[in-house]
């Protein structure tokens, strides 16, 4: 009987046009102005300042350097491996991986007839077993070794 006299109130009550409109005016005034306030803080908020030394390292592209191969010299007690590799002019990832233990330091050296022209030195930072450099190299011979032990050397030939 509850339900039955409830039913029949509700379809009774009727809301006319003008009430629904302010109705819905009144519910989507709080968002409207909730998205409003947001957008307008996104777009005048200044940007950020961050110290030198918390921003995140810079990332450079390599799209005006054209591709950069990767070249993975493993150094060993015995001998830089592989003793030979090649790879095209352009810019050159090198990737050394220190398998002694003892954090060698590594010399990249060209050779040019019979001259032997010093390019770049790499080495190893604490705790670390892996160091990486970019160069940019054109054709020709280089020669890569640890100064302790000379005979530890690797060849990266370079050319078309």
């Amino acid at each position: 009987m509850f339900s039955l006299a409830f039913t029949r109130r509700m379809s009774v009550m009727r809301i006319s046009r003008h009430n629904l409109r302010i109705f819905i005016v009144v519910l989507s005034l709080p968002p409207a102005l909730f998205f409003g306030v947001l957008a307008f803080t996104v777009t005048h908020s200044k940007p950020s300042t961050i110290p030198a030394n918390l921003s995140p390292p810079a990332v450079t592209s390599s799209t005006g350097r054209g591709p950069i191969q990767n070249l993975r010299f493993p150094v060993y007690d015995q001998g830089i491996y592989p003793r030979q590799l090649r790879a095209k002019p352009g810019v050159v990832a090198i990737v050394l991986e220190d398998r002694t233990g003892r954090r060698p330091s590594l010399l990249i050296n060209r050779e040019t007839g019979g001259d032997v022209l010093p390019l770049r030195g790499m080495s190893f930072l604490v705790n670390q077993s892996r160091s990486r450099t970019e160069l940019r190299l054109d054709t020709g011979r280089y020669q890569l070794f640890v100064p302790t032990n000379p005979q530890n050397r690797a060849e990266l030939i370079v050319d078309f």
